[in-house]
């Protein structure tokens, strides 16, 4: 009996050992992703989340993140066919991620994007059919995470992209990134696209508001996006002068 205990806990470190090596390495890739405008480091942390992957093919965890840096691939590309092969990659591998977790927010939300951006690559006319599988990932996301901020700003860009008879709408598009900066502020990707929505409806007062915050912010969540938005929100404003 004694000895069965100090198998058990050996066992028990063993396990706890390998979900905290488990832990590193995402917490690795997490940060190379915020420096992945560095080509060696965008390829380490595709390097170690294949790695992690053929430990764990069933690993949600690591399966967003690897579909988050395939679809950062696909942005990088200037053909629109590799583009969607990288998109579709991207949707493959959260789809998986959300069949071996259910309530994975990070699997939802990669297989949206995914879509979402297989659908902005196509043409929004060509692919009315994925508005409806992009909805409903980003609605089971807000279930699971009510303040999640990524899941209000796909929505909100959606509605203001969508054509009217098929569900687009600037208002609808403002509340949806309204929440979005709320819940997140320091996402200068969140003002950016509701300057982009105040804009469209002729809102140019409170579409500066949301450009001069963007450049007021001084430690964004996502520095790679930061520096593209800031120069960006930039250049709109000096065309508002």
């Amino acid at each position: 009996m004694r000895r069965c205990f100090w198998i058990l806990l050996a066992l028990l470190g063993f396990l706890s050992s390998a979900a905290l090596a488990d832990q590193n390495a995402l917490e690795q890739v997490d940060h190379l992703y915020l420096e992945r405008d560095q080509p060696p480091k965008e390829q380490m942390g595709l390097d170690l989340l294949r790695r992690e992957l053929a430990a764990n093919p069933r690993n949600d965890e690591v399966l967003w993140r690897l579909a988050r840096a395939l679809k950062w691939e696909g942005d990088q590309k200037t053909e629109s066919a590799e583009k969607i092969k990288l998109y579709k990659q991207a949707a493959d591998t959260a789809t998986k991620g959300v069949e071996a977790n259910p309530r994975s927010v990070g699997s939802h939300f990669w297989l949206g994007v995914g879509l979402g951006k297989i659908g902005q690559t196509q043409g929004i006319l060509r692919s009315l059919f994925l508005v409806d599988p992009i909805k409903k990932e980003m609605e089971t996301v807000l279930s699971l995470d009510p303040k999640n901020d990524g899941a209000h700003l796909v929505l909100g860009v959606m509605y203001r992209k969508l054509p009217g008879f098929w569900g687009g709408s600037n208002k609808r598009s403002l509340a949806e990134l309204m929440q979005a900066v709320s819940a997140n502020p320091r996402s200068t990707l969140n003002h950016l696209e509701l300057a982009n929505t105040y804009l469209e409806e002729g809102k140019k007062q409170e579409a500066r508001t949301e450009l001069r915050s963007i450049l007021d912010i001084p430690d964004p969540v996502d520095p790679v996006e930061a520096r593209k938005d800031k120069r960006e929100a930039a250049q709109m404003l000096d065309r508002l002068r």
